[in-house]
């Protein structure tokens, strides 16, 4: 019998868990923390990306290579369906929206195009030394669509506001440093 109905205790903190890593890996893609992004997976798991197959350190050095000239990069994580199949296993169904930059912007500050897709995470989680990470994932689109901002799109912020970036700069990496949470 499947225990996937299952809302003792220990197994919300499992859902919490599994739920934790589905966006950790989102928060640090977004944020080109690759470091970070790994602590989702298993050291020997296997992902399915479509254009990436393979395991973690394929996967990572394909998003190091992908992401490289990326000025902006948001995963929204909405719908986690999880199943347990087992004491230390479990299937997770998670949609994703994805938007991304995918050309620096031009000398005269016209924008590139922006690439969103919706799709979805088929993973197998397993709990390992007490901890819950992905063993395998596939990784699929199921929309998808190019948009092409018009050359005089004015940013839709005020210079005042703080703005994201994918490096040490962001506001929340600043907030770790200032926390101690990060050299």
């Amino acid at each position: 019998m499947r225990d996937t109905e299952d809302f003792s205790p220990q197994r919300v903190a499992d859902r919490m868990e599994i739920q934790h890593r589905v966006y950790q890996f989102c928060q640090a893609v977004d944020r080109f923390d690759v470091e970070s992004a790994r602590g989702a997976f298993h050291p020997d798991a296997y992902d399915d990306h479509g254009l990436c197959k393979g395991g973690v350190d394929d996967l990572f050095a394909w998003i190091r290579g992908r992401h490289a000239n990326l000025q902006f990069s948001y995963h929204h994580v909405g719908n986690i369906y999880i199943e347990f199949a087992g004491p230390d296993d479990a299937v997770v169904d998670s949609y994703v929206l994805t938007w991304q930059s995918t050309a620096p912007a031009g000398a005269d500050g016209s924008r590139g195009p922006e690439m969103f897709a919706a799709g979805r995470y088929v993973d197998h989680f397993t709990r390992r030394d007490g901890h819950w990470r992905i063993q395998r994932r596939a990784s699929f689109p199921e929309s998808a669509m190019v948009v092409v901002p018009p050359a005089n799109m004015a940013m839709l912020s005020d210079p005042g506001w703080a703005h994201g970036s994918r490096d040490e700069n962001d506001p929340v990496q600043v907030l770790r440093r200032e926390l101690g949470m990060i050299g």
